[in-house]
């Protein structure tokens, strides 16, 4: 299968949206099952359902005390079209996810000002992931220094995502992630995004690109 078991204990951080979680069902997302293949912990507190690239950060940010040399970082990155945004009437930070679907690209906001915010991150979309991958490649340069793998997948693609990390392995697919996941019946939904029982499938091809030493 292309991997071997490591027996030195260590944690997969998981971090991503809602395709880093199976719900709230008690089954195990494809993550969770590489670890225990590898006979590490499991970490998914870095998930956010509805997340935005840019709240994956700062997760990222929040945890990078904690990560050791022996442990392992993976990530689910959200769509490039979706961006964060100060909601003035939550008075908080949220995602863009929360008024624009992604997928079926509708726009649901009755205030102006959210609006602007979700129609400039789309027209300035390059821009604005250009901007925040560096960032996440600053971060992954000093982590791949101190000998803490990181892998990632992205849920789409397009012509200039292969640019925006120098640093980690992409998971790649014969698709993008999201056409991959339709292509193969796993995206009906029954856990969380996902068809329920095939996450093990998924770990299967996962495993077969991680680098184990």
């Amino acid at each position: 299968m292309g991997y071997k078991y490591l027996y030195t204990m260590g944690t997969i951080y998981h971090f991503g949206d809602s395709y880093g979680t199976v719900g709230k069902l008690q089954n195990k997302h494809f993550v969770e099952y590489i670890s225990e293949r590898i006979n590490y912990d499991y970490n998914m507190s870095g998930t956010i359902p509805g997340g935005s690239n840019e709240m994956i950060l700062n997760k990222l940010l929040s945890y990078l005390m904690d990560i050791q040399k022996g442990d392992m970082l993976f990530f689910n990155f959200s769509f490039f079209v979706r961006g964060s945004y100060y909601d003035r009437d939550m008075g908080e930070v949220v995602s863009t996810n929360f008024y624009y679907n992604e997928t079926s690209y509708t726009l649901d906001a009755k205030k102006d000002y959210v609006i602007d915010i979700i129609t400039h991150q789309i027209d300035y979309n390059e821009d604005y992931n250009r901007r925040l991958f560096h960032q996440f490649n600053i971060i992954f340069k000093q982590l791949h220094l101190r000998d803490i793998p990181i892998y990632y997948i992205f849920i789409v693609e397009n012509e200039w995502s292969d640019t925006l990390l120098n640093y980690g392995t992409k998971i790649t697919f014969p698709t993008d992630f999201l056409t991959w996941l339709n292509h193969n019946d796993y995206h009906k939904g029954e856990e969380c995004h996902y068809t329920r029982g095939i996450q093990e499938n998924i770990c299967d091809y996962v495993m077969e690109q991680l680098i184990l030493k």
